[in-house]
């Protein structure tokens, strides 16, 4: 399956045969991007979740560092 890129708008993409969620890329200007099909709105709030969880855990971290380095 080949659709337009996003970016470029003029480059054929070529998709992975997994029709749930496949990641295309583009040639012509090397942009890659994933497309999730009908999941989509699920699959962006799983991801939104998931970069929260993360930020999170890294600004405890931070201030742990910076805990430690004061006496």
């Amino acid at each position: 399956m080949t659709t337009l890129c996003p970016h470029c708008r003029l480059a054929q993409t070529l998709s992975t045969p997994d029709p749930e969620t496949r990641l295309e890329y583009c040639p012509g200007c090397g942009m890659a991007w994933l497309a999730f099909g009908r999941k989509q709105p699920q699959v962006y709030a799983q991801l939104e979740t998931q970069l929260r969880q993360w930020e999170e855990r890294l600004a405890r971290r931070q201030d742990q560092t910076v805990l430690s380095q004061h006496p």
